[in-house]
Order: structure tokens, then C-alpha cells, then sequence
């Protein structure tokens, strides 16, 4: 293997910057209904699709350097990177020295493939995508009674979704008791149009429901550009979750169909333990974080994860926040984040002595705040701080 070193870096951060040759732009290659038109704080389809398989293709080179002879250094874009992927797949971290073998192994066999399956799935004409603006159906399609589907175009056929609840409308804004869905992935059931009872489906295809409409109302990026400037005045380092994308859902959606038996999202009920102080699944980077580092196996098969872990690594140049405990308080008004100084890298105590001698690297201590998800990148145990 070649040791890709500082010019695997270099390469990186050319391509980020836009600075090396790009392939064509991705052409959405599902068919798309209720999608014309349809577009995300001004983002339109198409380059929402083009910015997801983006997404996945970058992520993939990530860890391919990652997992390259690379010293993991400290403040550097290594570190950025490589804190990325330990807070969404539970990976060791040796500063200093390269990624352990076991850390390799999972990139490599577990992380890696999913990018590259997802960005297939991005390129082949595979299923349906549903936009806000597709007239939602609700009728006996079939054998199936009350059931919502849709018209496919220039067609005498439906789809139905038949595990969507009869009294939800697709892509509906959200009433009391009931979560907002901005996307969902079915295997939906295609029937001839106007199916008496007795019909059966002619067919099964992969169905993404797009929630266009919602997306754009709850502040979502349309996309993130590669090599994007996180800036957050509200905090010390930016918040991931601030950073959401059309594009990044896009791509959480087409994990789940990589395998929908699979690729589920991951609450307490498929951890097998209360990790999560409610019942709703691993969706954001706290949640995310705290699911890789007490349930690693669930974490790669968590669709957010490899969401966020892709939007991150979009800024390869920003250090993240740190991950805090699910609902944690927020700290009282004026007390810092930093020990240091306001706008100081956060350092975990791995990094600080990976960094030398001396302890002249600035940055405040990983368990600086109330709350704060302690993450020794020595491989020590996850905790939660109480300072």
C-alpha cells in the first residue's frame, strides 16, 4: 500500500477546495415523482442529488486516507477527521501514531462499502423519488384497504405505502404527537391502476418519500460545498447539527435502502438498552456520537451517522464541537466553554500530550463543560463528565 502521507492530504483538501477535476455532475436517475420544481433553501433536485453522491464519494476517500500510513496528528486536518470518525463509528485513535488495525478493519470492511453502495444506488435507476409536491392518495389499492399511494407517471400503474399509517399523510407537517418526517424509505408495492380487491402487486420497488416542502421550512441546507466554512458566532466551535443538509438526507435515505432490513434507525428498542432518555432513535450528532461509543455495532448500521460523518467531513478544515449527553442542560448564560480562551481548539487529553512536551498546545481540556461527553482518544472508556 502506498503511504499517502502528507500528499494524501494535500489531496484531499485540493479536492475539497474544488481545485482538482470533478466528475460529471450526477444525473437523478430515479423516477422522480412530484419532484419538478421542488428544491431546498433554493437548491434544486438535481444538485441535491449531484451534492449527495458527492457526499458519499468524499467520505469514501476520507477514510481511505484515514486508513492509509497516516500520523494522526493533532490540530491538523488528520485529527478533524479522524475525531469525525471516532464520534460516529466508535473507532480507536492513536494520536501521534497511525489508526490501529481494528480501527482500519471497520472503515475499511464495514464504513467504506455502505459510501460506496449508497453512491451506486445514486447512480443507477433503482426506485422512486417522491417530492412534496406529488399528490398523496389514500384509497383501496388491491388487497390493501385505506392505504396512501401514488400515480406514476406517464403509467397505468400505482405504488402503494403500505406501512405508511392511514392517518398520516406523507410529507405532512407535523400535529400534536406526531414527529416531523423529513424523508422515509420504503419497499413500496406497485399495482395496475384502478385493482379490484383481489389483486395482487405486479411488482416491488424502492421507494424514498422527499419531504422538499419540509426541509426547506425547517432550515435545512440545500447542500454544503465542498470545503465549506462552518462559522457558529452562537458557540465556541461549530455544531454539526446546525449544518443539516437536503443532500445529507438524501443520503441518509439511500443507506436505508442499501438494505432496509439492515440499515434501521437505531433507538433503545434495537440497542437493547435505555441508552437514550426517550424513545425517539439515534437522529443527530450527540446521539449519534453516544450510540458509537456504547453500542459500536449498532452505530454502523445507523443511517445518521453516516449523514452526519459525511456533512462533517464536507469542512475537513473545522473541529467540531464535542459531542454533549442527549438533553443536556444548556450551561448557565456567560459561563465559557473554553478554560482557555473563547475561540481555542478543543483538545482531548490524547491529543495534548500526542502533541509534545510542554503542554504549550492551547486548547481547553475535553471535559470543560457541564455535561460535556468525555472522549479520550487514548481508547479509554467513554464517560460523562460532572465538572
Amino acid at each position: 500500500m502506498l503511504n499517502r502521507g502528507y500528499h494524501g492530504w494535500t489531496a484531499i483538501l485540493v479536492a475539497l477546495l474544488g481545485l482538482a477535476p470533478r466528475p460529471g455532475r450526477a444525473v437523478v436517475q430515479w423516477t422522480m415523482i412530484g419532484c419538478e420544481g421542488a428544491s431546498v433553501q433554493g437548491q434544486s433536485i438535481d444538485s441535491i442529488w449531484d451534492n449527495a453522491a458527492l457526499m458519499a464519494a468524499n467520505a469514501d476517500s476520507v477514510l481511505e486516507t484515514l486508513t492509509g500510513n497516516n500520523v494522526i496528528k493533532a490540530l491538523t486536518t488528520s485529527s478533524n477527521l479522524a475525531n469525525n470518525a471516532k464520534w460516529m463509528f466508535g473507532i480507536s485513535v492513536n494520536f501521534g501514531g497511525v489508526l490501529p488495525s481494528s480501527s482500519k478493519n471497520t472503515l475499511n470492511n464495514v464504513v467504506r462499502p455502505v459510501y460506496r453502495q449508497a453512491k451506486n444506488l445514486l447512480q443507477s435507476n433503482n426506485g422512486y423519488l417522491i417530492c412534496s409536491g406529488a399528490p398523496a392518495l389514500r384509497g383501496q389499492v388491491g388487497t390493501n384497504a385505506n392505504t396512501w399511494y401514488y400515480n406514476i407517471p406517464g403509467t397505468q400503474d400505482v405504488i402503494a405505502l403500505t406501512s405508511q399509517p392511514p392517518g398520516i399523510r406523507p410529507c405532512s407537517p407535523p400535529s400534536q404527537g406526531t414527529p416531523v418526517t423529513l424523508g422515509q424509505t420504503f419497499n413500496g408495492k406497485i399495482y395496475p391502476l384502478n385493482a379490484d380487491i383481489t389483486t395482487l402487486p405486479t411488482g416491488t420497488a424502492t421507494v424514498i418519500l422527499f419531504c422538499t416542502e419540509l426541509l426547506d421550512a425547517n432550515n435545512f441546507k440545500g447542500t454544503l460545498a465542498s470545503g465549506f466554512q462552518a462559522n457558529d458566532p452562537s458557540a465556541d466551535f461549530p455544531d454539526p447539527d446546525k449544518y443539516r443538509s437536503a443532500s445529507g438526507t438524501l443520503l441518509h435515505e439511500m443507506i436505508h435502502a442499501i438494505d432496509t432490513g439492515t440499515y434501521q434507525d437505531q433507538g433503545n428498542d434495537q440497542v437493547g438498552d435505555n441508552i437514550f432518555p426517550d424513545s425517539n432513535a439515534a437522529y443527530g450528532f450527540n446521539r449519534c456520537a453516544l450510540l458509537a461509543q456504547t453500542h459500536q455495532s449498532n452505530a454502523l448500521v445507523n443511517p445518521d451517522g453516516y449523514r452526519i460523518f459525511a456533512e462533517m467531513c464536507m469542512s475537513s478544515n473545522t473541529r467540531w464541537g464535542m459531542p454533549k449527553p442527549p438533553q443536556a442542560a444548556t450551561p448557565a448564560p456567560g459561563r465559557k466553554r473554553s478554560v482557555i480562551g473563547r475561540d481555542a481548539p478543543r483538545l482531548s487529553l490524547g491529543e495534548r500530550r500526542a502533541a509534545g512536551p510542554g503542554g504549550h498546545v492551547p486548547g481547553p481540556l475535553d471535559s470543560a463543560d457541564a455535561g460535556a461527553m468525555r472522549l479520550d482518544y487514548l481508547g479509554h472508556d467513554l464517560e460523562w463528565s460532572a465538572s
